[in-house]
């Protein structure tokens, strides 16, 4: 096999090698979207309590106790680095959504770069093929 070869063959490895990392980035971000879907959805709940309702509240992974919660005016969030802070309800609520339209972003541009990479992986293989045969 001639240096050329050699040299495509790489590129075209790399690349595909770049579009399995970028996938693997886009389930985690799907499973993230997923996560702050479900959060929205749950405060929102809250919001919208109005009488006394029991809930099972998680105190760690697989550990629960029964809770009783009535109307809920304000959350503690974790706004990072182990800083909590009080938010009223709407606010936690657009923090979230805010959190969920960032990774949409960051989904989108990990999308277009797949798209790149592909086209890139395709071009690379139609000029692998066409040297394979002057060989």
């Amino acid at each position: 096999m001639n240096e050329e070869v050699q040299k495509k063959y790489m590129e075209v490895q790399t690349a595909q090698q770049q579009i399995q990392q970028l996938q693997q980035q886009v389930e985690t971000l799907q499973q993230q979207r997923a996560e702050l879907s479900s959060t929205i959805s749950s405060i929102k709940e809250l919001k919208n309590l109005k009488e006394e309702k029991e809930l099972l509240t998680p105190v760690s992974q697989g550990i629960f106790v029964t809770s009783k919660i009535k109307e809920v005016k304000e959350l503690l969030v974790n706004v990072g680095s182990g800083v909590i802070v009080k938010k009223n309800v709407d606010d936690a609520i657009k923090l979230v959504e805010d959190q969920f339209e960032e990774i949409e972003n960051i989904n989108e541009q990990f999308t277009n770069q797949i798209q790149e990479y592909a086209q890139n992986v395709s071009r690379l293989e139609k000029e692998l093929e066409e040297l394979m045969k002057n060989v």
